[in-house]
């Protein structure tokens, strides 16, 4: 904001002694030895102010062709000076574009940067941000939630997803977060708080389990399984639709995340579990869960020495993991 006069006289003086260059319509450092000199000499309160003047007026004389090229650069140099940010309608502003950048990171694989912006976003959003600006908000918070998992930063993943499960308002809006939780449980150590999840969750989406499991339950389940496995053929299960309904694409990804915690310490449960994806697929279309339910199906079946059936649940297992070329 100085005199025009005073600052080219400066830029010129800064040239003749080669400490600075003229690129095009540019001045640049001559040598990066000398901008980071010249940057250690101003004091940490300066530094900030700084970067707060240069990313508001970045983003003031931005057009909205150069908004998506220069996020980045804008919202790196808010968030240097964020300190000094007290409006609550700028730091919201910050927090959106945190949250672009962060997903522009994240289409290129690159979780670290992209957990650092996220990060920041959600440290500038408020409890009460959730109620005028709840899509944003949720967006923010599960995005975070699912890169620190990838990172391995498991209590972080805790308290980001009992953020959305505490603030967010539907089930749906709250899945992503369900399953983050889940997962961090379990990088935890933990095995018994997350079965109860899945089946809380599950419970929701319309699929109960009993407390206790019993040789009388299992033996239903394995009967309404084979009766519709006897009712259909291969040709009949490769042809079937792929599930489209959001509940049932949902409640197929939490019995396998719930049944594979399930199986080292309630093996009734993790067979229930997996009879009922079997059942859940004949009657909803197929998901990428489906192929892992027919090879738990196939090898129950062994057990009970329903060969023909197996042999048949083990082929659809194997065509619906070519189909939907998914890992498990």
């Amino acid at each position: 904001d100085g005199n025009v006069d005073s600052i080219d006289s400066s830029l010129m003086r800064l040239m003749a002694d080669g400490l600075i260059n003229k690129v095009g319509g540019m001045h640049r450092f001559g040598h990066d030895l000398i901008w980071q000199a010249a940057y250690a000499l101003t004091p940490s309160p300066k530094q900030q102010s700084m970067h707060l003047h240069v990313g508001r007026q970045l983003l003031k004389n931005r057009s909205e062709e150069e908004h998506n090229q220069m996020v980045s650069i804008i919202a790196d140099q808010l968030n240097r000076g964020v300190e000094l940010i007290a409006d609550g309608d700028e730091r919201l502003l910050l927090a959106r574009m945190n949250l672009q950048v962060g997903q522009k990171e994240l289409i290129s694989m690159s979780f670290l940067p992209a957990s650092m912006y996220l990060l920041q976003g959600t440290i500038l959003v408020r409890d009460e941000d959730w109620e005028d600006n709840y899509e944003m908000c949720l967006q923010l918070f599960t995005s975070c939630a699912e890169v620190q998992l990838a990172l391995g930063n498991d209590a972080e993943t805790v308290s980001l997803a009992t953020q959305v499960l505490t603030l967010g308002r539907s089930l749906q809006d709250k899945l992503g977060a369900y399953h983050a939780l889940i997962k961090a449980k379990i990088s935890q150590g933990d095995t018994d708080e997350p079965v109860k999840i899945g089946l809380s969750v599950l419970e929701q989406l319309g699929e109960s389990f009993p407390v206790s499991v019993d040789q009388a339950k299992i033996g239903k389940e394995l009967m309404e399984t084979q009766q519709l496995l006897e009712s259909s053929s291969l040709e009949t299960m490769l042809k079937a639709d792929v599930a489209t309904d959001a509940d049932r694409v949902a409640t197929m990804r939490f019995l396998l995340l719930t049944g594979r915690i399930s199986y080292s310490i309630n093996p009734g449960l993790n067979l229930l579990i997996n009879l009922r994806m079997v059942q859940r697929t004949m009657a909803s279309g197929l998901t990428p869960e489906s192929s892992f339910a027919f090879s738990s199906c196939a090898f129950a079946l062994c057990g009970i020495d329903h060969h023909d059936l197996a042999a048949f649940c083990a082929k659809v297992s194997i065509s619906l993991l070519g189909r939907f070329n998914h890992s498990y």
